[in-house]
């Protein structure tokens, strides 16, 4: 008998041993849940684990964004989650699809907590983590002569988002991932790529019609659906004493105020 297909999926990655495992709390029967690693020794009891040898060689960025920005090629359903491997699943996420079916959204987003531009994002990339002025300023104008404006506002954080497999999606990933190749250096991808994908989701995602469900990162730190840790450990990154809601919050270029989805 032909397994009936599952109504949406939830896709993570582990690469490099960069992240521990966080098992699932409570799956839904509807659902599949994917674990993408390079680790043929890694197990869970709670995701399905696919070891993607096609990945090997390649640097851990690489390998992260060939999943991240070409999800539906790891899944078998057209809704997809696809989270971070530090963040753990703690209940059934059907609320969440029946609000996104019946709104008819193409993507569910968050948007970024504390910066609304990318030239925020840079400089606070090259001030705390010792990002290449440099290779900002090649990127910024590299996204000005694709139409970006110092006077655009809007950062979306990547952590997790929920996609319909259409075809606007499969292009905007696919133009994400061909500027990040084409960004990077020394023969890797460009690393910051919540950037580069805001730009495409304004610039056009926007002239697309895309229609956006925004949410902020309460999804991830305060809610019943997902919790969000420390890199490659069980400490509980939470709303309270992480990072306050203290910009102004935009979206395809205009103020708007997100959607608390719990």
């Amino acid at each position: 008998m032909e397994k009936k297909k599952k109504r949406y999926s939830v896709l993570t990655y582990i690469f490099n041993g960069y992240e521990k495992v966080h098992e699932i709390i409570e799956k839904d029967e509807d659902a599949e849940y994917i674990l993408v690693t390079d680790d043929p020794e890694l197990v869970s009891d709670t995701w399905t684990v696919v070891t993607d040898e096609k990945l090997d060689g390649l640097s851990v960025f690489d390998k992260c964004y060939q999943v991240r920005f070409h999800p539906f090629d790891y899944v078998n359903t057209d809704t997809c989650f696809r989270i971070d491997g530090s963040v753990k699943v703690m209940s059934s996420l059907a609320p969440i699809v029946d609000k996104f079916d019946e709104g008819g959204y193409d993507v569910l987003l968050m948007h970024h907590p504390r910066r609304n531009s990318l030239i925020d994002e840079y400089n606070t990339w090259i001030l705390g983590r010792g990002y290449d002025a440099n290779n900002a300023v090649k990127i910024l104008n590299g996204l000005a002569n694709f139409g970006w404006s110092i006077n655009d506002h809007g950062l979306y954080e990547f952590t997790v988002c929920l996609m319909k497999d259409n075809k606007m999606n499969r292009d905007m990933n696919n133009i994400t991932y061909d500027l990040l190749k084409y960004f990077g250096k020394d023969g890797e991808i460009e690393r910051l790529d919540q950037t580069v994908y805001s730009y495409v989701v304004d610039k056009f995602g926007g002239y697309a019609g895309i229609k956006v469900l925004l949410t902020d990162e309460s999804l991830i730190t305060d809610s019943r659906y997902f919790q969000w840790y420390m890199h490659n450990s069980d400490t509980k990154i939470g709303k309270t004493g992480h990072r306050g809601y203290l910009c102004q919050q935009f979206l395809l270029g205009q103020p708007v105020e997100p959607v608390n989805i719990d």
